[in-house]
């Protein structure tokens, strides 16, 4: 099987169902072609989507020239997946991939039969249930539109309301705009992002089963497997269906990124615009090694990237066909990496590798596909805990070796662990008219990424073994640089990201916001008295520094004065239980189609929605985004602003799982000066978010997690909501005089005092907070201004416990915004 013929079958595999697109927008068919593709049932022809298909991929698909001589053998793949001929190794291997993507053997019966025009695709996270004594979810359905207009679950009705129609004329469009003279492989790639943005909202079958795989997830896997399976077979001899289906033909092959977090945040200066650049740029380097791995691997097993089953968070799933050149290869490959990340990142980042876990064909079905995937996940645990295991066993020293190394000049100021590059530091001069000692790595991830990443030109990252002096080395000889067009001249890449929108070239979400100033924000912080460090000045459509940020969060009071702390915010979240969600979730029914629409859901919410959050909404253009995806994100910003994110945050969580209980969000948020370095701010984050996971619910037994940690406070979400109410209820009696600013310093005392003598660690001292309060409230209280509701909210206070202890979050939440500096 050559090249093109590979080629082929991925473009094949990748629309052997657009045909149910097309029928369902009432698109022409080949009426004539129905002898040769569709198998007969109960005596009259079945499955009538495959007419469609056909018709697509002769009339409607634009081709590169290296395709066009290929179009009808094209058109034949895909088509005939339901009925293939028996010989064809290409034919049956999508046909049977076509049966284990779904998770099992189709029914005989009509596939199109049932009223397929009306149903919508249920949102997956309805189907999650982590235990019999859960509520039910309301099913919630997806309306039919791009997956960047509207990627929230409704109600059955009103998704009922989006028109097949209009979703396929603007697939049309977007299929003219694809590369057609880069070649293959960027067509390949276009189009699976082209096909993510318009079919990940389309049910991918709807007759006697539940519409919850997307047409996007069933073809993708489908190609995946069709890949694999004709590999294996044409090493292995035989034909797809006509051996034994216990035969192991494939591997479940991943990797981990560990250490991403103290990696990130690694690093020694405390303040400035180098950090930002420097936080910015770690993380987009560490998703652009992640892919050159996949990429170097992919290229070394002559397979094309259909093999990847998920990429996100820092670890990627690929399906592999079980191949003595694939087997023998693989040991060695992960020693490779091993060893170049030792060399990289002197151990303080590793990628582990699994690559053990072989499945048969009966593996796909729902009743044993969760147990192999809880299979891989565990072996990939267990490297973890192993890293470097294999330059170990091999008998590597368990240090990294620095010999070739030259210190003479020191470390990096930054890292403290490349030694510095004279070179490195003269290009860093030049650029920023400042002089830094730094080390190649440091200095190419601030310049080279963290200051090419938010520019306008910065439109492609390109993938390439032409390295330039704006590139970044990655593994395997690769090279990473940015471009504002790419065209015939990178035709030689091995790949091409579009960073800004899906349906040219390979799209991967690059989660990222960085707070710049605007026109006219000079003036504005002159008028409203806002302070910058001398170092730091306030141009027009430049970044903010963290110092910058901060000075964000003080208020103007109108009068030409500010008010509040400029302190930063640094929110730290993740999704609870995803470990469970993947291996008890669906309970029998997960599939290979399941795993990876849910993996790419929630890496949605996480790279794309949340920004989304941030971008429309004037509130929150401080926040600067350091990592997301995967299932967790890390944010800087103003304080109080990010407070309030996080609670808008939760609230679209909740709607983008269906307002599923049992798939919930935690979060820490750490709330600091400006110049405490980066890695402490981090651990201090991770520390409040491990907080919020070991919170129990009043009232619920059992019921852990999905809280919020914030000024001394553990709450859930909903309380959340109204203890920040609470928090602007008191700012505003204090701004108002309706209560002095010294009472509600006080409250504070009393709240520490309430915790302390239910804790049993305070003395008896502690127990007369209430009658302090009581004696307090007489003295100081206006009760000719306060209104009758406000007076019995305050003197309730004293009357519940837990009430008063909760209520240390509004209070220090109001003394914040109310401090002047």
């Amino acid at each position: 099987m050559d090249q093109i013929d590979m080629e082929i079958l991925a473009l094949a595999s990748l629309l052997h169902d657009i045909g149910k697109f097309a029928q369902r927008a009432k698109r022409p068919k080949s009426v004539n072609m129905e002898g040769e593709y569709c198998p007969a049932y109960k005596g009259r022809p079945s499955h009538a989507h495959v007419l469609y298909t056909d018709n697509f991929i002769e009339k409607d698909l634009l081709l590169p020239p290296e395709l066009v001589p290929s179009r009808s053998r094209i058109a034949r793949l895909a088509s005939a997946h339901h009925k293939p001929a028996g010989s064809d190794l290409l034919e049956l291997a999508i046909a049977q991939a076509d049966r284990l993507s779904a998770g099992m053997d189709r029914v005989p019966q009509e596939d199109d039969a049932g009223d397929y025009m009306n149903a919508r695709l249920l949102s997956s996270f309805s189907q999650i249930k982590l235990s019999e004594s859960g509520d039910e979810t309301p099913r919630q359905y997806y309306r039919l539109r791009s997956i960047e207009e509207d990627p929230f679950p409704v109600n059955l009705e009103t998704a009922q309301a989006s028109s097949y129609a209009e979703l396929f004329r603007a697939f049309i469009t977007g299929l003219g705009n694809i590369p057609l003279d880069m070649g293959v492989r960027p067509y390949l790639a276009s189009l699976v992002s082209l096909l993510e943005r318009y079919t990940w909202c389309i049910p991918s079958s709807t007759y006697r089963t539940e519409p919850d795989i997307s047409l996007y997830d069933h073809a993708v896997t489908t190609a995946a497997i069709a890949q694999a399976l004709a590999m294996y077979h044409e090493q292995q001899g035989g034909l797809p269906g006509s051996d034994d289906r216990r035969q192991p033909k494939f591997l479940l092959v991943g990797g981990d990124l560990s250490g991403i977090q103290s990696y990130i945040f690694d690093i020694e200066k405390s303040h400035g615009a180098g950090v930002a650049k420097l936080l910015r740029a770690r993380s987009f380097h560490l998703q652009a090694l992640t892919q050159s791995v996949i990429l170097t691997l992919l290229e070394r097993t002559n397979l094309l990237p259909q093999a990847k089953i998920m990429d996100a968070g820092g670890r990627f799933v690929l399906l592999l066909p079980a191949v003595p050149k694939v087997e023998e290869l693989l040991p060695q490959f992960e020693a490779e990496v091993q060893e170049w990340f030792l060399k990289e990142f002197k151990g303080r980042l590793s990628l582990n590798m699994s690559h053990s876990v072989r499945m048969d064909e009966t593996d796909f079905a729902l009743s044993a596909f969760h147990k192999r995937l809880d299979e891989f996940f565990d072996c990939l645990e267990l490297q973890k805990m192993r890293k470097f295991a294999s330059l170990l066993e091999g008998g590597r020293p368990p240090i990294a070796v620095l010999a070739g190394e030259d210190f003479t000049a020191g470390a990096c100021e930054i890292c403290r662990t490349n030694p510095v590059s004279e070179n490195a530091s003269a290009r860093y001069e030049n650029q920023t008219g400042k002089s830094a000692k730094l080390c190649e790595q440091c200095e190419g991830q601030i310049e080279r990424i963290g200051r090419r990443l938010p520019q306008a030109g910065a439109k492609f990252a390109l993938f390439s073994r032409m390295g330039n002096m704006d590139s970044i080395p990655l593994f395997g000889g690769m090279a990473l640089h940015f471009a504002e067009v790419a065209d015939k001249r990178h035709k030689g890449a091995l790949d091409i990201v579009n960073l800004r929108t899906r349906g040219q070239f390979s799209y991967h979400a690059i989660a990222g916001h960085l707070p710049r100033f605007a026109s006219g924000d000079d003036a504005r912080w002159e008028t409203e008295g806002r302070k910058a460090s001398l170092e730091e000045f306030v141009i027009p459509d430049t970044p903010k520094t963290f110092s910058q940020i901060a000075q964000e969060a003080r208020i103007p009071d109108g009068q030409g004065r500010l008010r509040g702390k400029a302190f930063l915010g640094a929110l730290k979240a993740d999704l609870d239980n995803l470990g469970m969600i993947f291996s008890v979730g669906f309970g029998d029914k997960l599939s290979l189609s399941r795993f990876a629409g849910l993996s790419r859901m929630l890496n949605h919410f996480f790279a794309e929605v949340m920004l989304d959050l941030i971008g429309k909404n004037p509130l929150f253009h401080d926040i600067y985004v350091v990592f997301a995806g995967g299932d967790d994100l890390f944010l800087i910003g103003p304080w109080h602003q990010l407070m309030t994110f996080s609670e808008t945050l939760a609230g679209a969580f909740r709607r983008y799982v269906a307002g599923n209980r049992d798939v919930t969000l935690s979060a820490g948020i750490f709330i600091t000066k400006p110049t405490l370095p980066a890695n402490t701010v981090a651990r201090n984050a991770s520390a409040l978010l491990d907080e919020s996971k070991k919170y129990q619910h009043s009232g619920e037994e059992g019921k852990t997690k999905n809280a919020v940690t914030v000024l001394g406070v553990t709450i859930g979400w909903e309380e959340y909501s109204a203890l920040m109410q609470r928090g602007t209820w008191l700012e505003r009696l204090v701004l108002e005089g309706h209560i002095p600013s010294g009472l509600a310093m006080r409250l504070m005392r009393y709240a520490d005092d309430c915790l302390a003598f239910r804790s049993g660690k305070g003395g008896r001292r502690s127990g007369m907070y209430r009658s302090q309060m009581r004696y307090d409230f007489a003295r100081n209280l206006n009760n000719k201004s306060l209104t009758q509701r406000d007076k019995e909210e305050l003197e309730a206070l004293g009357t519940d416990p837990l009430t008063l202890e909760r209520m240390r979050l509004p209070i220090s939440y109001a003394l914040y915004r109310m401090r002047t500096e």
